[in-house]
Order: C-alpha cells, then sequence, then structure tokens
C-alpha cells in the first residue's frame, strides 16, 4: 500500500471510528438503565393482549386477590418476546373512581425471571386520578430529578387492552432493587415503603409492632432491626446525642431537600401530611437510610388530608406539620432545632431563586400541555373533559388548584413568610435543565458555565448549526435553521440531556 492509499485509509478509519464510538456511547447511555423509556420525547404505547374472553372482569377480581395476571405486549410497535404480568393498582384511584380506567402495574420479569424493558423489570401505568392536566405527576417528579431529589421519573404512554384504546397515562418507574442499585450503586440494603402508617412513631422494640404499618420490599425473610434503629434513634435518643444518632442513620440532608419540595408542592398525600407514600433505603455503602420521593399526583394542593378546610393551599405554612404534631416525630424534632429549621428555609428560599418560579415553570407546563393534548383529548376514559384540562393548567377546577396561578402564589407566600432574598440566582442542586423541552425557534439552558455541544443521534457535531448566546448565568440556545428532530446537549463530564426540536 502506497503512502498516499494508507494515509487515505487511516483518515476515513479514523473518521469512521469518531463516528461510531460516539454514537455507540450515546446509544449505551440512551439505552441503559430505563433511558430509552425515560429520556425519549415520544408518547410510548404499549397494546395489552389477553387471552381470556372476560380479562376485564379477571383483572378486576385480581385486583382483590393481589395476583398478575399473564398478557403478552407490544411497545411502541414491537413485540415483547416473553409473557408478562400484569395487574390493576391504586388505592382510593380505584375504590373511589368508577370509570374502567385504572391504573396498572406492569412486571416484565413476572414468568421470565431474566427478563427486562431497557434494564426496567416494573412500570407503573398511572391514571391521572383527580389531576385535570394530567402534568403533576410529571412536573414535580421532573423538579425532583433536577433538584438531587431520590425519585422515580415519569413519561406518558398511550395504552391499549385487546387492540381497544383504553386511555392516556402517565408512566412511572419502580422504586425496587433496580432503581436502588442506579441511583445509591448498590442494591442489597432493605427497601421499605412507608405504608399504610409510616409516621415513624415508636411503637417499641419488637420488630412485629411495624409490620403492618410499613411494606418490606426487599430482603422480606430478614430483619427489621434497621428500620427499628432509626425510628429508637428518633424518638428516645437524649437530646445532647439525638441529631448524631438521627444523621448515623438518616440522609437528613437529602431528606430536608426532599422536605422542601413537598413544602413548594404543597405534595401532603406524603409524610409531612398524611404519613405514607415514601420509600426509605438502607444504603449499603453509606450504612443509613436514603428517603425517596413517591405518589405525587395530588402536589400543587390537590390533596387536604383533613383540618384545613379554611385554609387556601397555596398559603399553608413552611412549617405545617397535623395536629399533633408528635404524630409526626420527624418533622416536629427538626423543627424544633434551630439550625434544621433555617436550612429548611434556606432550601425551600434557594428552590424558589432557581427553579420553582413563574418564570421557570410556566415555559415547561406550556411545553407538556402541548405535548401530550392531542393524546389527552382521544382518551376515551378520561376523568376530565378537555376544557377542564385547559382551565386548570391555569385556574381552580373542582377545587383542583390551577396550576400556574398556585405557583405564582405559592412563590409570593413563602418570599413574604420566609423573607427569600430577591435578585439572587442559584443554579440548581447538581442539575442543568433546559427549558422549553421540545422547542422549535429558542430555548434556554441553566446550571452550566460552559458552552455545550450539539451532537445527533449518530453522534456528529452540529454546534455550528445553533447560536449560543451566554447572559446572567444562562444559556440561549437559538435554531436559526429550523431543524427538526431530536438531539442530545453533550457536556465533557456530566450526562447529556436529550432534546427535540419540534
Amino acid at each position: 500500500m502506497n503512502l498516499t492509499k494508507q494515509f487515505l485509509f487511516q483518515f476515513v478509519f479514523a473518521i469512521f471510528s469518531v463516528v461510531f464510538l460516539s454514537a455507540t456511547s450515546l446509544k449505551a447511555q440512551f439505552n441503559n438503565n430505563g433511558d430509552a423509556i425515560f429520556n425519549s420525547p415520544d408518547i410510548h404505547v404499549f397494546k395489552f393482549t389477553f387471552t381470556q374472553p372476560s380479562f376485564w372482569d379477571s383483572l378486576i377480581a385480581n385486583y382483590y386477590t393481589d395476583l398478575m395476571m399473564q398478557a403478552n405486549v407490544e411497545i411502541d410497535g414491537v413485540a415483547f418476546p416473553s409473557p408478562i404480568g400484569v395487574q390493576l393498582k391504586g388505592n382510593s384511584s380505584f375504590t373511589t373512581y368508577p370509570g374502567v380506567k385504572k391504573s396498572i402495574k406492569v412486571s416484565f420479569d413476572e414468568y421470565v425471571d431474566t427478563a427486562d424493558f431497557h434494564d426496567i423489570t416494573t412500570l407503573n401505568l398511572n391514571n391521572g386520578f383527580k389531576d385535570p392536566t394530567m402534568l403533576r405527576e410529571k412536573m414535580c417528579l421532573d423538579f425532583c430529578k433536577r433538584n438531587g431529589i431520590n425519585a422515580p421519573r415519569c413519561t406518558y404512554a398511550k395504552v391499549y387492552l385487546n387492540n381497544e384504546f383504553w386511555g392516556f397515562y402517565t408512566c412511572v418507574e419502580q422504586v425496587g432493587k433496580i432503581f436502588c442499585k442506579t441511583r445509591f450503586n448498590n442494591k442489597g440494603g432493605n427497601l421499605y415503603k412507608g405504608d399504610p402508617t409510616g409516621d415513624l412513631r415508636w411503637y417499641g422494640a419488637q420488630e412485629s409492632q411495624y409490620y403492618d404499618k410499613y411494606e418490606k420490599k426487599t430482603n422480606e425473610s430478614q430483619d427489621w432491626s434497621d428500620l427499628v434503629r432509626l425510628i429508637d434513634n428518633l424518638n428516645n435518643e437524649a437530646a445532647s446525642v439525638w441529631k448524631d444518632s438521627l444523621e448515623a442513620t438518616l440522609n437528613v440532608e437529602q431528606y430536608i431537600r426532599y422536605w422542601a419540595a413537598n413544602v413548594l408542592f404543597v405534595n401532603l398525600d406524603s409524610y409531612t401530611g398524611s404519613g405514607h407514600n415514601y420509600y426509605i433505603y438502607h444504603d449499603d455503602s453509606l450504612q443509613f437510610f436514603q428517603w425517596i420521593m413517591w405518589d405525587v399526583n395530588e402536589s400543587f394542593g390537590n390533596f387536604n388530608p383533613g383540618g384545613l378546610q379554611n385554609t387556601t393551599m397555596s398559603s399553608l405554612a413552611y412549617d405545617y406539620i397535623p395536629t399533633p404534631a408528635t404524630n409526626r416525630p420527624l418533622n416536629n424534632k427538626l423543627l424544633a432545632d434551630s439550625d434544621y429549621r433555617q436550612r429548611l428555609k434556606d432550601q425551600i428560599c434557594s428552590y424558589i431563586q432557581s427553579d420553582f418560579n413563574s418564570g421557570n415553570l410556566e415555559p415547561q407546563i406550556d411545553s407538556l400541555a402541548n405535548r401530550i393534548r392531542a393524546d389527552y383529548y382521544s382518551d376515551p376514559n378520561k376523568m376530565y373533559s378537555n376544557s377542564q384540562f385547559e382551565d386548570n393548567i391555569n385556574n381552580t377546577v373542582n377545587q383542583t388548584p390551577g396550576l400556574k396561578s398556585f405557583i405564582s402564589e405559592r412563590v409570593q407566600y413563602l418570599n413574604t413568610q420566609l423573607g427569600c432574598p430577591t435578585g439572587v440566582e442559584q443554579i440548581p442542586y447538581n442539575s442543568r435543565n433546559l427549558m422549553p423541552n421540545p422547542f422549535s425557534n429558542s430555548s434556554t439552558l441553566i446550571g452550566s458555565k460552559d458552552q455545550p455541544t450539539v451532537l445527533d443521534v449518530l453522534g456528529r457535531d452540529l454546534s455550528s448549526e445553533f447560536n449560543f448566546k451566554y447572559s446572567d448565568g444562562k444559556w440561549l440556545i437559538e435554531n436559526p435553521k429550523c431543524l427538526q428532530g431530536f438531539y442530545f446537549l453533550h457536556f465533557d463530564n456530566s450526562p447529556s440531556i436529550p432534546f427535540v426540536l419540534e
């Protein structure tokens, strides 16, 4: 081979290697740990096929006996290779709603132990109970993701049962071993769900006294001593040592971030209000509990635990605790300590300055509403009318606060109550965020001082096709050539941000 041919060969091989490795790297990022589900801009399509002629009656019966039902499923036009388990789910969303649009749990490994869908073994398809917009769950969980709060991911799906369009659903990640492995880099610890009455009160040293108050989701045959120790340290340690004991058994900093988010969203169907709807995981590597957000469909002030009949939810005090306060010993003890109280206030103010405000959240609401509107409208079994969907984006519908009005009122109230500093920009915790996403003409990136590169799905750098303008800690990204499709904002040492150009 002469030098010219050798040079050309090496040059072409080098170009091919760069493109191939970039595409392979992006594909691996996109397809691992559920990213293909939750980072995709698509509204997924699940088509379940049951062999039973009266499959709906069987699903209803199995709900009460807590049994999975076998089905086949096609997802986004691709048949899943093995049978899967399907079960109706929910508490009040099942029992108090008379329609057929019930929430659904999907287990990909129910009949084949090694089966998974993009590394996910269980998904939840939620019916949008008590939310005319079907945006609450997505908005709240995305906020958690941006701000370093342990929480499942959320997207959307259209669901068909035996070829009949059944409804438009949110699709939520299951908290289980895979979630713990992904978030905490280990999955061998004990995972508890704070249901039905996980108030963290002390009921005695016997582990059996907690069996009917919490659900143990992993290592079911092993002891509950770690949970009892946490509750003991919280409730019974002497004042001189209780803070050290608590911080040795619970990631308190993580809990305060979770608590501050609940305060902002007035998410009272949680430990803050009803005393349940959360997970805690005993992290094997750190040997303390990690707190995990769960079940936020009634956020934005849409749940009243009782006793708040004359209270406007957007004006609920930041330090609200149900009466008696001793029934929520974790919040009660943290608020009684001046340092923890101040850390909660500071965290709330930080979120308001960096993320929870109308300028940041309203474009996200508009973008999501545009994304789901057609599928929401076409849902034959939806719980609310199309006009209620549109109205509740801004205004109260049947005592359900409007999203945008709630945000502005909540921020105004908390700024007044807490005296949050104004005019000070803070970057969200461990976060980069692109808003709106999808977009057509321009979008704003926060959380990065460095200019990102734009890559397509083949790993090609298309940054020159865009305009980047940096001002006041934000990047304005413009799309002057009206490109369309799916792309990534790439950063050298952080996960890429997928985005869509409409």
